[in-house]
């Protein structure tokens, strides 16, 4: 009796420290924020991009109409650099004559 609770005691103890260690899996991050203009609106589906420096990989993703974003599925660590938003606000159009 002895011997089986020994056993049931070692197995009980094993299991929980084996899901301890598969759980410290996380091979990815995670990035969000809020894209405003100068008046503090947020600008809907503005193009945000993030540059992993180190090896250069680029993650792109575009706000949600409340100006919210998310990138996803990132690399961990950094530094990360968010070059600044170009948004063209008014068309320009060419007439071209021939």
């Amino acid at each position: 009796m002895q011997k089986l609770f020994t056993a049931f005691i070692l197995i009980f103890i094993f299991s929980i420290f084996t899901t301890t260690i598969f759980a410290q899996g996380v091979t990815t991050a995670s990035l969000n924020g809020i894209v405003t203009d100068k008046e503090n609106d947020p600008l809907p589906f503005a193009n945000i991009i993030a540059i992993h420096v180190p090896s250069g990989v680029e993650y792109g993703v575009a706000s949600q109409n409340n100006g919210r974003f998310t990138l996803q599925n990132i690399r961990i660590g950094g530094p990360y650099k968010l070059p600044p938003l170009l948004l063209a606000t008014k068309h320009k159009q060419k007439k071209m004559f021939f």
